[in-house]
């Protein structure tokens, strides 16, 4: 792939400098490839910090609601408040299964019920302290709520410049490739290596037409080995009817991303299967010189 080829360059440096603006032109394919590895290597960091931050605040919120919870429902068997007992009762495994607003809502309750009652808690364990911690520990959980989808935005705005970079190197190594025919008869070796390299990369020469990334639903972290089948509708909408449409197979890799050069123009289906989850189909339109964007999140089956 591209680092395979600048390694191979680097190696034949003798070879290519003498050429006219090559040493410049692959200093700049260079410096986008190591920009590419650090957004893609920050996209992945930022991420999973954010949805790993978030996980740790919400078990600190149910450790605590559960505590209170606890306190809440020996008070109400000792002075046999069936009603305050059913309205308090909250097992573990009904917390962790809450999600969002609704474990926020449920504690909040907790706490509302906890503070009116706190003299008569005291024996139980419930302090001015402790409730003053637990109103903390919701009020962390609910900032934290939208900041997951924050990081998805910011995630989409450096695959925007990912896309940028990688076209930008679609044309760096289309001048370089003129260049490197120079020495096609001189040094048919280096060549013939040039060309086997290249077509590593893409089948000829292109514009980035498709850059996509595929995430799991729950984690947010990209799934690798996901199969992409692309498949052109010919004007017809009718996946079935387009059955004979020409069809385009990608993997996506380790962060989940996949990129397609030379696609035709028009409306694909892009069906999307790997083990254990389930498979998805997504409409989407490739136009003329321009680059499309597409984003997915599978589900666990």
């Amino acid at each position: 792939m591209e680092l395979a080829l600048r390694d191979f360059l680097n190696q034949n440096a003798t070879i290519t400098s003498p050429l006219p603006n090559f040493a410049a032109l692959f200093s700049s394919f260079s410096e986008n490839m190591d920009t590419i590895r650090q957004i893609s290597e920050q996209q992945e960091t930022d991420r999973t910090g954010i949805t790993r931050s978030k996980e740790q605040i919400k078990n600190d919120l149910i450790n605590s609601t559960l505590d209170v919870s606890d306190k809440l429902t020996a008070y109400a068997k000792m002075t046999e408040n069936t009603v305050l007992e059913g309205e308090v009762w909250s097992p573990k495994s009904m917390l962790r299964k809450s999600h969002g607003s609704l474990l926020a809502n449920r504690a909040l309750s907790l706490y509302d019920k906890a503070a009116e009652l706190r003299e008569a808690l005291a024996a139980y364990g419930i302090t001015s302290e402790g409730l003053t911690a637990f109103k903390n520990a919701i009020d962390r959980y609910n900032e934290i709520l939208p900041k997951p989808r924050l990081g998805i935005t910011e995630k989409k705005q450096a695959t925007n410049h990912l896309g940028q970079l990688f076209a930008a190197n679609d044309r760096l190594l289309e001048k370089l490739d003129a260049l490197v025919k120079i020495v096609r008869t001189a040094q048919p070796a280096f060549y013939k290596a040039w060309t086997d390299n290249r077509r590593v990369i893409a089948t000829g020469t292109g514009t980035l037409a498709l850059l996509a990334r595929i995430t799991d639903a729950v984690t947010r972290e990209g799934l690798r080995g996901v199969l992409v089948r692309l498949t052109h509708l010919n004007g017809n909408l009718n996946p079935v009817a387009a059955r004979f449409g020409a069809v385009v197979e990608k993997t996506s890799g380790e962060k989940g991303i996949f990129r397609v050069r030379n696609l035709k123009p028009g409306t694909y289906t892009a069906l999307l299967s790997k083990p254990g989850y389930r498979e998805q189909t997504i409409t989407l339109s490739i136009a003329q010189g321009e680059m499309t964007e597409m984003t997915a999140e599978m589900e666990r089956a």
